[in-house]
């Protein structure tokens, strides 16, 4: 089972395995983002800041 985590970053985060990861060779943290499924799941609600009626 993947978890939300693991598929936004596409299997791309460092494993830890007894409490070490080995880091990935690519630039930075090696780690690739892919927010669509994040989006579908969890879609934006705006919310007015004014109660009821208005004022």
């Amino acid at each position: 089972m993947q978890t939300v985590f693991g598929e936004i970053t596409r299997g791309t985060f460092p494993v830890v395995d007894k409490g070490h990861m080995t880091l990935s060779a690519r630039p930075g943290l090696g780690i690739t983002m892919d927010w669509e499924p994040l989006d579908r799941q969890y879609p934006y609600r705006s919310q007015s800041l004014r109660p009821p009626g208005g004022r």
